[in-house]
């Protein structure tokens, strides 16, 4: 991403990408990739571990509506038959989608306008195996107290053989290990960024605020 100082020097670009989410973000990497000049917009700020609410009550920074004066990275677009829950911040929505990387079942392909456009069931899991590779998916090891409440309610339901344990992309410490632990790269042989493993499950899992 270009920062001011870049787009002051050098105006213009092949190409502008608008939106840092994941769609924008990985747009622009690879035609920077190529050699292109690349700018992404995006609506809303630059946020860190530092300036994150620590709670969704802070709502002045947590909901993204600056006619009243709210400039979160969160937003909340109802339309008539559908609302759009989607993140306004440098990152889009990545900073707001809580990790969870599900693949679409079967009848997800079999419904909608794009049914029978394509052969999407054999097109679409290469594409989903290399989403997974890239962000480090895997099968979240802890249940927070939110987790244990849809468990039990499946119970009360009849339907407790359909709770599992979702697939996150989370660098996860191996069993035993402490939070936090630096590794140079755990996904691409050393050519990817370096990464530290998550110090928020253990919190998750004690019922402690992030």
């Amino acid at each position: 991403m270009s920062n001011a100082s870049e787009a002051v020097a050098s105006p213009e670009f092949d190409c502008i990408v608008i939106g840092s989410g994941f769609g924008g973000s990985v747009a622009a990497h690879r035609l920077t990739e190529k050699g292109y000049r690349v700018a992404v917009m995006e609506m809303g700020r630059r946020w860190s571990a530092e300036n994150l609410p620590h709670t969704n009550w802070v709502l002045w920074r947590w909901i993204w509506r600056p006619r009243l004066a709210l400039r979160g990275f969160f937003n909340i677009r109802p339309f008539g038959h559908v609302m759009i829950l989607h993140g306004c911040a440098v990152g889009g929505g990545s900073i707001t989608y809580a990790c969870t990387s599900l693949a679409p079942r079967d009848s997800v392909w079999e419904a909608g306008s794009w049914a029978g456009l394509a052969d999407w069931k054999t097109e679409m899991p290469p594409f989903y195996e290399t989403a997974r590779h890239m962000l480090g998916v895997t099968r979240n090891r802890i249940l927070g107290p939110a987790d244990h409440l849809l468990r039990q309610a499946a119970e009360a339901e009849g339907k407790g053989a359909t709770f599992y344990h979702t697939s996150v992309a989370i660098f996860q410490s191996a069993e035993g290990e402490p939070q936090g632990r630096p590794d140079s790269d755990p996904y691409f042989g050393g050519e990817g960024p370096p990464r530290s493993t998550c110090i928020c499950l253990r919190r998750l899992h004690d019922g402690l605020p992030l």
